[in-house]
């Protein structure tokens, strides 16, 4: 209905919630080839990313952001189509373009609902048979921090495997409807996140909870999760709130607090600890690691770190002390999880084993 083919090009300029997920899935099941958007890019930057993914329809985050986009879009001349997540066209509507049709989500599923009416609900059955492993799924571009933005191709098989195996680490992870929970935070623009917070949690059922990152610490204590994905920084600010919290404790709670973070911090995945130290570790936790825990809702068992290196100090401390963080290291854009560690290694930061169907190269690209 909106004249777009099979390989079309479709631009998500959202957030990361549930409507980013559920314009993704239409572009992957249908055969085209989504192109997220960073909602912090510079206008030009915005313009560039889409002209030169040759975009066909747009995806808008609300009506504040098609005010946005819609002074650039005399210039893509490509684009015929807006589709609005969020709210309804308004006064930017009249500034588009005359040959580009705006419509809200709602709109585009009820014409969805009719057309499976008319196809009988083989539609959607149809379409999904199509795409083939080696189909260009996405195009994912850098941030831009150092020149233009540039675009990586990823096909539904690189996208795939990687998220089924990311999750392979995690030794007792539940598979089902609301075994586990988790709350997603990073920006799925990015592959990283998409692949694990969206597509990886999907595929083991996991109940899956979108926040804004301002309002993380709201949202860990209502959604209580079991797993999340996150970045090393964030790790890092937890726990150093919790030595600033017990550097600036007073008497016996100071000293508690000390002893406590320090014997965290003595801690090994994988190594069987000796008595004594399980023996405290009890201890401890029933009077301090239990409120640390608090901070993060209470459940969480999980939690895979990548984007960066994970510091020992916060990655010993954390594992201990609030879960068991799995350093998940990338390769930026080209795939998203390259590298986990394995349930039997003897530190957080020994991470050296592949993930299935996963190769790795030091050799340089092409120039």
């Amino acid at each position: 209905d909106l004249g777009l083919e099979r390989g079309a090009r479709v631009g998500l300029f959202l957030k990361s919630d549930v409507y980013f997920c559920l314009a993704d899935a239409a572009c992957l099941i249908s055969g085209m080839v989504d192109v997220p958007v960073y909602l912090t890019h510079q206008p030009r930057q915005v313009s560039y990313v889409l002209d030169h993914a040759e975009t066909e329809a747009l995806f808008v985050a609300s009506p504040e952001h098609l005010e946005q986009v819609a002074p650039l879009l005399d210039e893509l001349e490509r684009i015929e189509t807006v589709i609005l997540a969020q709210g309804a066209p308004s006064e930017a509507d009249a500034e588009l373009p005359e040959r580009v049709d705006a419509l809200t989500f709602e709109a585009l599923r009820e014409r969805g609902r009719e057309r499976q009416k008319e196809a009988g609900g083989e539609d959607i059955a149809s379409l999904r048979e199509k795409v083939d492993p080696d189909d260009l799924a996405t195009l994912i571009y850098t941030s831009g921090t150092t020149g233009q933005p540039k675009g990586v191709m990823l096909t539904h098989e690189n996208i795939a495997s990687n998220a089924l195996t990311s999750l392979s680490c995690f030794t007792g992870y539940e598979a089902g409807a609301g075994a586990e929970v988790a709350l997603s935070f990073l920006p799925l623009t990015h592959i990283y996140a998409r692949t694990l917070d969206y597509y990886g949690y999907l595929s083991k059922g996991t109940s899956i909870y979108f926040c804004d990152p301002d309002d993380l610490s709201g949202a860990l204590r209502a959604v209580r999760p079991t797993v999340f994905n996150t970045v090393p920084r964030l790790l890092e600010k937890v726990y150093g709130s919790i030595e600033e919290k017990t550097k600036n404790a007073k008497g016996l709670q100071k000293v508690i607090g000390t002893w406590a973070l320090r014997l965290a911090k003595q801690y090994r995945i994988g190594e069987e600890p000796p008595v004594a130290w399980r023996v405290q570790q009890f201890v401890a936790d029933a009077l301090v690691y239990r409120q640390w825990r608090q901070a993060l809702g209470g459940r969480l068992k999980y939690a895979t770190v990548g984007g960066a290196a994970l510091n020992p100090p916060p990655a010993s401390g954390s594992c201990r002390a609030t879960a068991s963080p799995r350093p998940a290291p990338s390769l930026a854009s080209t795939g998203p999880t390259v590298t986990a560690p394995a349930p039997s290694v003897s530190r957080c930061r020994a991470w050296r084993s592949k993930l299935p169907r996963t190769a790795r190269s030091s050799r340089a690209a092409p120039t």
